[in-house]
């Protein structure tokens, strides 16, 4: 009886571990949830290279590589160096990320939710033909109240 309790702990153990997800080398969809429940997209990318990783914040052109990553077997934690901010999330079985970012401001520190999901676009393809061209070089000018 000891022995089959023993054998079905051993099994468990390994089904637990094997169903556990690691990072993913790929581009992610980040979202960062406001409180006012708007969604923050972002594109980034983690690759590991020669054993490290490295994550990189996409917007068009300009490229932010987050500092001080740390990656464990269930979660991922990074610092950005222009927002002086940080993200703290926790792997998720489908691969996703789930968590926290948190921003230093003069009177506190700001925390929102945190999720990312591998290989999901910024967004959403649009299906609906546009009615006008608005392609190409416009001129703003922005006026505060």
């Amino acid at each position: 009886m000891k022995f089959t309790a023993l054998l079905f702990l051993i099994g468990i153990t390994q089904i637990s571990f094997s169903q556990q997800s690691t990072l993913k080398q790929a581009v992610w969809r980040g979202e960062l949830h406001r409180l006012d429940s708007v969604i923050v997209p972002f594109t980034f990318e983690t690759k590991k290279v020669a054993g490290k990783w490295s994550i990189t914040l996409r917007n068009a052109a300009e490229k932010i590589v987050a500092k001080e990553i740390v990656v464990t077997a269930d979660s991922v934690n990074f610092s950005m160096p222009v927002f002086e901010s940080s993200f703290q999330t926790a792997i998720q079985k489908d691969g996703s990320l789930k968590g926290i970012w948190l921003k230093g401001t003069a009177t506190k520190t700001q925390q929102w939710v945190f999720t990312a999901f591998p290989a999901k676009p910024r967004f959403a393809a649009s299906t609906i033909k546009p009615r006008h061209n608005l392609s190409g070089r416009w001129a703003v000018t922005f006026i505060r109240p």
